[in-house]
């Protein structure tokens, strides 16, 4: 056959392609991309159409199958700020949970656990706010679970911390002391330790100074040898526990009655030594004495003693035992009186110092006189001085002091005595004589 001529063959091609643009239009989407891109152009319509060249186009009749769609969660569930664990003190109580998800999306939530319940509603609709309430915890750490939908959220509680009862709290004892026991039971707390001290001097731990878990301490009290009654404490797995003793009841007392004579009052004195003391000195006058009646414990020793220059020359009321000149001992078991008679020769009295001075024509004569009768005052006439000269006298008294001395002055005109005179001192003892 004569192939058509050149006019003809390019009408046969552009009616065979725009046949095939008719039947297939994602053949004519190529073409209008191949003007601008050629190469590309060719090979799209290669692939696509089949042809090459002025090969008619071919329809293809291979299904494309979509990639497959993701699974996508349309209500997706959070518990904000809470991504595994809820940590949870051992007293317990309220505890806030927030759920996080889509506006129209369900929930549901439940514990798991018998120690924590749902306070709120267990069921809902968009975020929402969930309180549990977890109980208090006596014993150790636990955990539990609580579930949103399929989402769990783990609650660990702490452990209690260790608690105790201490009893009894206090104990009572009597003089003589004795022995007591305190028990220790856990009331909360796993593996609790404790221990056991005294503060009291008198109150020591004899067993169970420390322990894990229940026991018991066992101290003793010592006996009480004061007659006041005395306390202290017992510090056990952290409680006090009080200890009061009793006191020793006091001997029973006798009254001791103590008379005397001093003759002739002469620098003496009498003291009473007892143990246990106090030791008592009996005041230094002149004449007779008397101690007031004094009580004392019995098996009480007290000792009588003269001292000073005087002798004592009777003792009465003493014990039969025989004891050095001037001491009588009496111990106490019943009511006693003893008398003491003491006697001394006195020695006279004298001037120590003497001096005078004249003073806008007053003579000033100072003495000081020893050995006199001790507080000598105005019932045993006290001491006399006078100054003296020739034509001239004057005189004052004085009390003498509790050791037998005595100082003053006594003032003299000097037109009375130009030159000096004499100074003569009276006592009950007798009398002394110097000049100035």
């Amino acid at each position: 056959m004569r192939p058509p001529p050149p006019g003809e063959r390019s009408v046969a091609r552009n009616n065979a392609a725009n046949y095939s643009e008719e039947l297939n239009p994602r053949i004519h989407f190529m073409n209008r991309l191949c003007r601008s891109f050629a190469i590309l152009c060719m090979l799209l319509i290669a692939a696509f159409s089949g042809c090459v060249g002025s090969d008619p186009p071919v329809l293809s009749t291979t299904t494309v199958e979509p990639p497959p769609s993701l699974a996508v969660d349309p209500c997706p569930l959070n518990v904000a700020g809470e991504a595994v664990t809820v940590d949870v003190p051992a007293s317990g109580g309220a505890h806030a949970l927030d759920v996080i998800t889509g506006a129209t999306c369900d929930w549901t939530v439940e514990s798991r656990a018998p120690f924590i319940s749902i306070t709120t509603e267990k069921t809902g609709r968009g975020s929402a706010t969930v309180t549990i309430n977890v109980e208090r915890n006596t014993g150790a750490q636990r955990s539990g679970e609580i579930v949103v939908n399929q989402l769990t959220v783990t609650v660990i509680q702490a452990a209690a911390p260790c608690a105790f009862a201490v009893t009894p709290q206090s104990f009572s004892f009597d003089k003589d002391g004795g022995t007591g026991t305190v028990s220790v039971t856990v009331t909360q707390g796993v593996d609790c330790q404790w221990s056991a001290t005294s503060t009291a001097s008198f109150a020591a731990v004899t067993s169970g100074s420390s322990g894990i878990g229940n026991g018991s301490v066992t101290f003793r009290v010592d006996s009480n040898p004061a007659e006041t009654p005395r306390s202290g404490s017992l510090h056990i797995a952290g409680a006090t526990v009080v200890v009061n003793q009793g006191a020793r009841l006091p001997d029973p007392t006798y009254v001791l009655s103590v008379s005397g004579h001093q003759q002739p009052w002469c620098g003496s004195a009498f003291s009473i030594q007892s143990t246990p003391g106090p030791n008592i000195s009996l005041p230094n006058a002149p004449g007779s004495f008397t101690h007031p009646a004094r009580a004392l414990a019995r098996g009480t020793v007290v000792e009588l003693e003269g001292i000073g220059a005087g002798e004592v020359v009777e003792w009465s009321g003493c014990d039969e035992d025989e004891f050095a000149p001037g001491v009588c001992r009496v111990t106490m078991g019943s009511n006693r009186s003893v008398h003491a008679s003491i006697e001394q020769a006195c020695a006279a009295p004298s001037f120590s110092s003497v001096s005078a001075m004249n003073v806008a024509g007053t003579w000033i004569v100072s003495f000081t006189a020893v050995d006199l009768l001790p507080f000598a005052g105005t019932a045993f006439g006290g001491v006399t001085f006078t100054a003296s000269c020739v034509g001239f006298s004057t005189s004052t008294t004085l009390a003498s002091q509790v050791s037998g001395t005595v100082s003053g002055t006594i003032m003299v005109p000097v037109t009375s005595c130009p030159s000096g005179g004499l100074l003569t001192l009276t006592d009950f003892n007798g009398t002394a004589q110097t000049s100035w």
